[in-house]
Order: C-alpha cells, then sequence, then structure tokens
C-alpha cells in the first residue's frame, strides 16, 4: 500500500501548494537577484527553510516546494540585503 499522501502535492495537510521541483525554484531565485544552485535549493529543503515535501524515485529522491515558501525566503533575503553594507562604502 502506497502513501498517496507523500506523492500528492493537493493532500498536503498544511494547505500549501507543493508546485515547484528544485530547478524552477532556483530559477524564482534567481529572477529575483538571489541566485542559489539546485543543490543549495536540497539543503534548504533538508533544512526547512523552504516547505518541501520529499518523494521517492526509480532515480532518487525529488523535492516538492511550495511557492509561497520561495517567496517568502526571496522577501528575508531582501529585508536582510537592506542593512548589509554596500560593496561602495568607505566605511
Amino acid at each position: 500500500m502506497t502513501n498517496d499522501r507523500q506523492t500528492t502535492p493537493s493532500t498536503v495537510p498544511d494547505g500549501a501548494t507543493y508546485t515547484l521541483n528544485v530547478e524552477a525554484a532556483s530559477r524564482r531565485f534567481s529572477d529575483a537577484g538571489f541566485p542559489r544552485s539546485p543543490r543549495s535549493i536540497q539543503r534548504y529543503c533538508q533544512l526547512a527553510h523552504l516547505r518541501a515535501v520529499p518523494v521517492a524515485t526509480e532515480t532518487g529522491r525529488i523535492y516538492l516546494i511550495d511557492e509561497e515558501s520561495v517567496e517568502q525566503r526571496i522577501e528575508e533575503l531582501r529585508h536582510v540585503a537592506t542593512f548589509a553594507p554596500s560593496s561602495t562604502d568607505d566605511s
């Protein structure tokens, strides 16, 4: 018997929509000006920096990622960037 909750994004109980794969999430970060490699996105999933559902495949594990969590993480990075010193500062 298989557990459909692990493989079907629409059945995840918290209401999140797990529609992005690692490559799509990586492109979202790059498009927002915060490039992240697919491997970094996988680590974000493993460390719960992004809401994601691991799905076993014949070739290994993939992650389905909640789009809203990607947008939230990008906003956090934008917020931090506003306080980071610019490389052109003379301080």
